[in-house]
């Protein structure tokens, strides 16, 4: 069943229109990765379906609901939202900013063991005490993926959730854009979506369950990765020659050509 579903959702800024009568539906269980090109509407498109923006036309539902709906607290129980900068106007540490966004209704019984695992998982253990103004871009980053990881965790919901990312590896350096990956596809299941925006081609081939590629305002392709990112697509897309090739490993690979 769909958690998320758009229904010819237009949106537009001015005179221009960035998405353009949007449909399609994102249920539990699938990595959804967003690609397309700078300027093609994949953050504007991730809000929308988050709620923190508003289409002109067109609706949204969560889980057969208008997303407009929901009241902030339940639906903070549902789903869980990192965007791509987020700049904390206090001195907090990091032990306090994973609970900045615990739900009130959450349960908070075991609220420090989700907040170990979500430092273990992304790769910040032992940064609890830790200024989180003080870290590097990258570790900040890695901070609020535990952050909102343990707003999922702690909301006691045996209901299905989504994950929503915005550009989730943005300032990470390989390893890390890597595991954090790695862990967003190895959290999905039947209890749990995730939609991330993602610029690799790479990523997307390697941990997406289903890319939708956006290009001009429309979706210009939906569909598993392996079949739906063609080089033929990409290069219409991108404006440049690509080639698929596969690694010593065997693994898919896109490039430039």
């Amino acid at each position: 069943m769909a958690l998320i579903e758009l229904r010819d959702v237009t949106f537009s800024r001015g005179a221009r229109t960035i998405l353009d009568s949007i449909s399609f539906e994102v249920g539990a269980g699938e990595l959804v990765a967003i690609i397309g090109p700078n300027g093609a509407g994949k953050s504007t498109l991730l809000a929308i379906m988050a709620g923190a923006l508003t289409a002109q036309s067109g609706s949204v539902f969560f889980d057969s609901r208008l997303l407009g709906s929901w009241n902030k607290s339940d639906i903070a129980l549902r789903r869980a939202v990192l965007v791509q900068s987020t700049q904390l106007a206090f001195p907090f540490t990091v032990d306090e900013t994973l609970r900045l966004s615990v739900p009130d209704k959450a349960r908070r019984a075991d609220l420090a063991s989700h907040c170990n695992r979500a430092m273990v998982e992304a790769g910040i253990m032992g940064f609890g005490p830790r200024i989180v103004q003080e870290l590097s871009g990258g570790e900040q980053q890695r901070v609020h993926l535990a952050r909102v990881l343990v707003q999922l965790w702690s909301s006691g919901s045996s209901l299905p959730q989504m994950l929503f990312l915005d550009e989730p590896v943005s300032g990470l350096d390989l390893k890390h854009q890597l595991s954090t990956m790695k862990l967003v596809r190895s959290l999905v299941g039947e209890n749990l979506g995730a939609i991330a925006v993602v610029h690799d081609m790479n990523l997307a081939l390697r941990f997406a369950t289903r890319v939708i590629c956006v290009a001009d305002g429309a979706i210009a392709s939906d569909g598993p990765p392996e079949s739906s990112l063609t080089p033929e697509l990409l290069e219409h897309v991108f404006d440049i020659p690509m080639t698929k090739f596969r690694s010593n490993s065997g693994a898919q690979l896109i490039a430039p050509s």
